[in-house]
């Protein structure tokens, strides 16, 4: 599966809240190619990143919910030390975003 494309499917999805079952499918299945090794964590972060720095709380807030959805996927133990550390700034810097994100 080629990340950019999972990104685009969810971005043309008729997003419906974070609940969507379209949503929560394809967040799931990114989550086990990032498991299964097709790709990384930092890719997908990559693929996110117009989303997450978008001056649109709405589509800011788009983003941090396929990256918490699909890191929500993977095993407790699969990031390194460092990912965990940087996942962790990132989500700590998020606080003070706008109150949607």
């Amino acid at each position: 599966m080629d990340i950019s494309i999972s990104c685009d499917t969810i971005l043309s999805c008729q997003f419906t809240g974070k609940d969507d079952v379209e949503f929560k499918k394809t967040c799931y299945l990114i989550s086990q190619d990032v498991k299964d090794g097709k790709f990384e964590v930092v890719e997908l972060v990559k693929q996110l990143q117009n989303l997450l720095v978008n001056p649109s709380p709405t589509q800011r807030e788009l983003g941090v919910l396929i990256l918490t959805e699909v890191l929500t996927n993977l095993p407790v133990d699969f990031l390194s030390d460092q990912q965990l550390e940087t996942i962790l700034l990132f989500y700590t810097n998020k606080l003070s975003d706008h109150h949607q994100v």
